[in-house]
């Protein structure tokens, strides 16, 4: 990790999976609006990395949609 932080590819990563995990995260507070929820989310991606959020968005794609449409 120290050897890949060093480069500039490295470190892009890094930043790019770190930002996508925190808009995951602000998606998941805000649909649900609960920390427990957020947290059993959050733990498993931050092992995981962005495959966490793309299975959140597959089992709750119809219910992310309907509650966007009925927001509006």
């Amino acid at each position: 990790m120290r050897k890949m932080g060093g480069l500039h590819w490295g470190r892009q990563i890094g930043i790019d999976l770190y930002i996508g995990l925190l808009l995951f995260g602000l998606v998941v507070g805000i649909l649900h609006g609960s920390a427990a929820v957020l947290l059993l989310w959050l733990l498993p991606a931050l092992i995981y990395g962005n495959l966490v959020p793309l299975l959140y968005f597959l089992l709750h794609f119809n219910w992310i949609i309907a509650t966007l449409v009925q927001s509006h």
